[in-house]
C-alpha cells in the first residue's frame, strides 16, 4: 500500500509540474495505476483507485486540481500552432471557420450524421484537432499531408469527421492522440474504428 501511495504522489507531482501543456491528464494516471492494482487482485486498493477516479470530475475544483484543457498543435513552415478547444482566437480563426463550415456542409452530403443535437454540433466542430486540421488544409498545397498532436484522447464524432474530411481533401492525415496514432486517408482510418 505504502508504494501505491508513493506512486499517486509521483504521479501528481508530474501532472501539476506540466499542467499548461501536458500530455498526462489525471485520469489517464488514476487509470494507468488501477491496472496493475487490477492484476494483483488486490481489490481494496482497486476500488480505492476508482473510487478516486470516479469522484475526479465533481471534487475537481474543491480539490484545487484541474481538468487538462484539449488542445491540438501544428507544425508548418517551422512553426508550431497550438489550437484549443472552443477557441476562435488565432489569428485566422475567420478562414478556420469559413473552411470547417464549407468541409461540414459537403461530408452531410457524403453521409456524415453528427453524433449530437444541434446545440452541442458547435461544441464539436470547434474541438480543437478539427481547429489544426482546417488551419492545415488552408496553408498548405492541395493533397498535402497533415499531421497533428492531440493531447487528449480524438472523440468518436472528430473520428469519423476526420475520416470524411481524408476523402474530400485528398490528403492522408494523421492525428496522434494519447492513446494512438490514427493515419486517415481515403475516408478509412488505420486503427479500424478504434
Amino acid at each position: 500500500m505504502a508504494s501505491l501511495i508513493a506512486i499517486r504522489r509521483a504521479t501528481f507531482k508530474v501532472t501539476s509540474l506540466h499542467s499548461s501543456h501536458s500530455i498526462f491528464s489525471r485520469n489517464a494516471n488514476i487509470k494507468t495505476l488501477s491496472n496493475p492494482n487490477q492484476s494483483h487482485n488486490d481489490q481494496q486498493q482497486y476500488h480505492a483507485t476508482h473510487s478516486l477516479q470516479k469522484h475526479n470530475s465533481s471534487d475537481t475544483q474543491s480539490k484545487g486540481l484541474k481538468k487538462t484543457q484539449g488542445f491540438s498543435t501544428i507544425t508548418l513552415h517551422n512553426k508550431t500552432e497550438y489550437f484549443y478547444n472552443g477557441n476562435y482566437s488565432h489569428d485566422q480563426s475567420d478562414k478556420i471557420s469559413k473552411e470547417l463550415q464549407n468541409l461540414l456542409e459537403k461530408m452531410k452530403v457524403l453521409g456524415y450524421v453528427p453524433n449530437v443535437d444541434e446545440k452541442k454540433q458547435r461544441i464539436l466542430t470547434s474541438h480543437s484537432e478539427r481547429l489544426a486540421v482546417v488551419y492545415g488544409i488552408i496553408n498548405t498545397k492541395k493533397k498535402t499531408p497533415i499531421s497533428v498532436f492531440k493531447n487528449l484522447r480524438v472523440c468518436a464524432d472528430c473520428h469519423d469527421a476526420m475520416k470524411f474530411i481524408s476523402e474530400i481533401t485528398e490528403r492522408k492525415i494523421t492525428v496522434t492522440d494519447s492513446y494512438k496514432v490514427h493515419h486517415f486517408q481515403n475516408g478509412e482510418c488505420s486503427c479500424d474504428d478504434f
